[in-house]
């Protein structure tokens, strides 16, 4: 029986007995630095290096920052890019990072037969050495008369 006691006694010790201390945790690793450019990627046909500054930076004269040493190989602002083309726009000037929209399409109308007909009737045919339209039977060579003269006013007291 003292074994017994003496058994549920040092059970009791060591079950009542404060846990080793935990290692501390390890420090949270520092966060990367984000990248200090945002990259446009050309996606469609007829963009500039000016429009592309433009819309991320709010100037169009931001187009020389984009150039060296940003993108070493791209020169002027108006020279159209290649499909795919990657473009390095410091963070720091950046004022959107919403993709570009597509360019609008200039809309040329041609005129159409309707159109055609309507000028053909309402303008005159510019022709060199054609002889001008008759003038309108209204129309007379002589000179209007002349409007009957009023008698002078008469200013002040007769």
């Amino acid at each position: 029986m003292r074994r017994l006691v003496l058994l549920c006694t040092l059970v009791g010790v060591i079950g009542c007995a404060p846990e080793p201390a935990r290692p501390p945790a390890p420090p949270p690793a520092p966060q990367p630095l984000p990248d200090p450019f945002f990259v446009h990627r050309v996606e469609h046909a007829g963009e500039t290096l000016g429009e592309i500054a433009r819309w991320y930076t709010g100037k169009y004269g931001n187009w020389l920052i984009l150039t060296k040493p940003v993108n070493a190989d791209l020169e002027g602002c108006c020279a159209k890019l290649d499909i795919g083309r990657e473009v390095k726009i410091p963070r720091h000037l950046a004022i959107r990072t919403e993709p570009m929209p597509a360019p609008k399409k200039k809309v040329v109308s041609r005129p159409t037969e309707r159109r055609k007909a309507k000028s053909a009737e309402t303008e005159p045919p510019n022709v060199i050495g054609e002889a001008p339209p008759p003038p309108d039977e209204f129309i007379s060579e002589e000179p209007p008369p002349a409007p009957e003269e009023a008698p002078p006013a008469i200013i002040g007291p007769k």
